[in-house]
């Protein structure tokens, strides 16, 4: 989530180690139209569809591993949705200290793989 500066070094990163189907998602449609430079496979206009549908439709079952780079609570929400079965998930943006994120307990069940967090963004 998120097509910034951090978001496409994600990419980048994912591109280099060898992943196939790497998903892209933001809200301005240059910062998707540059996702494929570095790597994107495929992109998500978050203004325009529904991210975790987008995502569900392309992987069929949702994604292996998913980050977070905005620092946005209804994004990290969003990308634990869009998680398959034991996927794996980071936060690399920065929250502020009282920020919820909600979530139903099935959205909690779904990314037992494991979470990850930078204190700092």
């Amino acid at each position: 989530m998120g097509a910034g500066a951090v978001g496409l070094s994600a990419v980048m990163a994912a591109r280099v180690a060898g992943t196939v189907t790497i998903i892209a998602v933001d809200v301005l449609p240059a910062r998707l139209d540059l996702a494929a430079e570095p790597g994107a496979t495929h992109t998500a206009d978050g203004r325009e569809q529904d991210a975790v549908e987008e995502i569900r439709r392309i992987t069929g079952e949702g994604v292996d591993h998913a980050l977070d780079t905005t620092g946005l609570p209804p994004l990290t929400g969003q990308m634990i949705q869009a998680l398959r079965q034991r996927g794996t998930t980071a936060v690399l943006g920065a929250f502020y200290g009282f920020d919820q994120i909600n979530m139903t307990a099935a959205d909690a069940r779904v990314g037992q793989g494991g979470q990850a967090g930078s204190p700092h963004g």
